[in-house]
C-alpha cells in the first residue's frame, strides 16, 4: 500500500490523493482522530471483516490480528500524545506475538483433526507420571478399508467420534491421538 501511494503521488502529483482529506460524514466525534475518513473506513471495514472471521474460526492467529488491529486504532486514536501511541502500538505487536506463540504450541501439542493432545503432549506427560500408571492403547481395527471403502471424511468423522468417546473417560483417563487411528 505505501509503495502504490509513493508511485500515486510521483507520477501524479498530489491532487489525486487529496480525497484521502475528504470529509464524507460531519461529525465531531471524527474530528479528533488522526486518520481522515476514508482510510480509517478501509480500516473499520477490514476490523469488522477480522471480527467476523474471528467469530467463524476462532484460532489464536486470527484472536491475535483482531486485537492487534484493535490496539492499533487506539494508537490512531490517542496520537495526541507520544507515549501512548508508542505504549498502544507495543501492546498490539506483543499480543501479535503472544498469540503467535500460542498458535505454535497449539500445532505442536494439539492434534488438529480430533482436539485431542498430540503424541509429544503424550511424550511430556509420561515423563510426569509416577511408578504406578496404566497406559491403554486404542487401535481402530480395520481403519484403511473404511477409507478405502467410504472416504477420507468418513474416515476423519469415525476419528473424530471416537476422540469424542475416549474424552469422555472418567476416573482421571486422559486420551491422546498417538498418530493415525491410534489413541
Amino acid at each position: 500500500q505505501p509503495i502504490v501511494a509513493i508511485e500515486l503521488y510521483r507520477f501524479l502529483g498530489p491532487a489525486p490523493l487529496s480525497w484521502l482529506d475528504h470529509k464524507w460524514v460531519q461529525v465531531a466525534a471524527l474530528d479528533s482522530l488522526v486518520l481522515p475518513q476514508p482510510p480509517l473506513l478501509v480500516f473499520v471495514a477490514a476490523f469488522s471483516a477480522q471480527a467476523i472471521h474471528l467469530r467463524l474460526r476462532p484460532e489464536p492467529v486470527a484472536c491475535g490480528l483482531f486485537w492487534a488491529t484493535a490496539f492499533s486504532l487506539l494508537a490512531l486514536r490517542t496520537a495526541e500524545s507520544p507515549a501512548s501511541v508508542t505504549v498502544a502500538f507495543a501492546t498490539a505487536g506483543f499480543t501479535l506475538i503472544v498469540y503467535l506463540v500460542w498458535a505454535s504450541y497449539q500445532m505442536a501439542y494439539r492434534d488438529e483433526l480430533t482436539g485431542l493432545p498430540g503424541r509429544r503432549a503424550l511424550t511430556e506427560e509420561l515423563q510426569l507420571l509416577g511408578s504406578s500408571y496404566t497406559v491403554a492403547l486404542v487401535d481402530i481395527d480395520f481403519f484403511k478399508k473404511v477409507n478405502d471403502r467410504f472416504g477420507h471424511d468418513v474416515g476423519d468423522q469415525v476419528l473424530r467420534m471416537v476422540a469424542a468417546n475416549l474424552r469422555q473417560v472418567d476416573g482421571g483417563g486422559k486420551p491422546f491421538r498417538y498418530g493415525g487411528e491410534e489413541f
